[in-house]
């Protein structure tokens, strides 16, 4: 019997209404929610990468109306995954599934119109020379936010020679 075509004992189940991909940020309430027909009743069960979720925790589920809703309550990156949504009668089972992505905060990027970057600076005298370090790394700042590093790789050195006899500078990177 193909799909959404009623039979002598009832309709298997389709989804009108599937999973979509969704992005989220560390701390974001990220909220699942699919539509289906089919005969009732209609087991609805929920997993991620193929290992079973339940009520509870960190995850709440609904199922009101044929439609079937999960809800993360407080992403954590390793929320990051496939998340499928499985859902049978007597006629047959179908499912449905989508990619979510948890970002960290540092991740999301300057949400304002400001940057800020932290300077040490250092000198040392040689050979009549003097060495300058400068080491910094940047933040992102935004409204309600506080401050976060832009990228991997924070700390940076600059390296500054200035001989005083010659009037020269020498950056090295």
């Amino acid at each position: 019997l193909p799909k959404g075509q009623p039979g002598p004992f009832g309709t298997l189940q389709l989804f009108d209404r599937k999973l979509l991909p969704k992005e989220a940020t560390v701390g974001d309430s990220i909220e699942l929610e699919c539509h289906m027909t089919g005969s009732t009743p209609i087991k609805v069960t929920w997993s991620k990468d193929h290992k079973d979720i339940r009520t509870g925790g960190n995850y709440k589920i609904s199922f009101e109306d044929n439609t079937a809703c999960l809800t993360i309550v407080k992403a954590d990156k390793g929320d990051t995954g496939r998340y499928f949504c499985h859902a049978s009668n007597d006629m047959g089972k179908d499912s449905c599934s989508a990619e979510i992505t948890v970002k960290g905060n540092a991740e999301r990027g300057c949400r304002g119109t400001s940057r800020l970057a932290i300077l040490h600076w250092s000198c040392i005298f040689k050979n009549a020379s003097f060495f300058y370090v400068v080491s910094y790394f940047s933040l992102a700042c935004w409204p309600g936010g506080g401050a976060c590093p832009l990228g991997d790789s924070l700390v940076k050195l600059l390296y500054i020679v200035h001989r005083p006899y010659n009037s020269n500078y020498i950056v090295y990177f």
